[in-house]
């Protein structure tokens, strides 16, 4: 794929994984619930997640393995962000000390479950259909402005964001 293309992933998965996480929690919550690393209303580690699971979805085997494998690396991505967000930022965005079963607050075999539902939607209902919304994106001089004006936003808010919670939490 090219540069551009991984652009589009990263992009739509961190506004869609963003939004997933927003309902899901204020669902939990009885309210509206927005809290997270970066100021916009999208995530980074769900446009890596979406970028491993393109990775994982085009490898050439059976696809229960690449769905084994999906949840693996979703569930490790989750794992080693929540440490390296604790040890550089001494922050936590996500605790799931309550939850049966979690290691160190950071995953739990219940994120794990909904982590194996999010890959199966990925890999049976997105993938498929992934070309089709990448060309879309790319042949519209709109949408394309759109994916390179918001990515450029979450580049700038990562930054701005990383600095903020390093001098935060000195």
């Amino acid at each position: 794929m090219r540069p551009i293309d991984l652009l589009i992933v990263f992009v739509l998965g961190s506004l869609l994984g963003k939004a997933i996480e927003i309902t899901w929690r204020s669902f939990r919550a009885g309210r509206i619930v927005h809290n997270g690393f970066c100021a916009g209303p999208y995530s980074p580690i769900y446009g890596v997640g979406s970028l491993l699971g393109l990775t994982i979805a085009s490898f050439p085997t059976l696809i229960w393995w690449r769905l084994v494998i999906f949840v693996l690396v979703i569930t490790s991505l989750e794992l080693i962000t929540g440490l390296a967000l604790e040890k550089f930022y001494h922050t936590r965005l996500w605790d799931y000390s309550k939850d049966w079963m979690n290691y160190k607050g950071l995953i739990c075999p219940l994120y794990t479950m909904l982590w194996s539902l999010l890959g199966m939607v990925f890999l049976f209902v997105i993938y498929p259909y992934l070309p089709k919304i990448i060309n879309t994106v790319e042949s519209s001089e709109i949408g394309f402005g759109v994916i390179v004006l918001i990515g450029s936003i979450m580049l700038i808010d990562i930054i701005v964001s990383s600095a903020r919670f390093a001098l935060d939490k000195k």
